[in-house]
């Protein structure tokens, strides 16, 4: 299945605060971890602003001991743009953080989060 992406947003969102995602890949030795439902955790809310974010090269040793479905809370900036799918007829995001060195205060939270 093919799927051609095209750009119709010239929005760029960015985003800087306090997030809670669930960790989806982690590889450690290439530096690569992957976060779904990466929610703007603020008074209690959980808005998912990402469905999937990216992060690559990461050096933190916090982020070094993550695991796949290991929920976290972060501080930092989070940004992306949207694409939309003609074969799907929707909307995707394609989302990254902004810089590894704007994530700091790393808290591994057990139990479950369901965004």
């Amino acid at each position: 299945m093919d799927t051609t992406f095209y750009d119709v947003s010239t929005e760029y969102i960015e985003k800087d605060g306090k997030f809670i995602a669930t960790v989806r890949y982690a590889n450690h030795k290439q530096g690569v971890l992957i976060l779904d439902d990466v929610a703007l955790a603020e008074k209690g809310d959980y808005n998912i602003m990402f469905n999937t974010v990216s992060l690559y090269n990461v050096k933190k040793k916090i982020l070094k001991k993550l695991n796949p479905c290991d929920i976290i809370i972060f501080r930092g900036t989070v940004s992306g743009s949207t694409y939309y799918s003609k074969e799907n007829n929707e909307y995707e995001d394609d989302e990254v953080i902004k810089s590894l060195e704007s994530i700091k205060d790393v808290i591994v939270v057990e139990g479950r989060y369901n965004g």
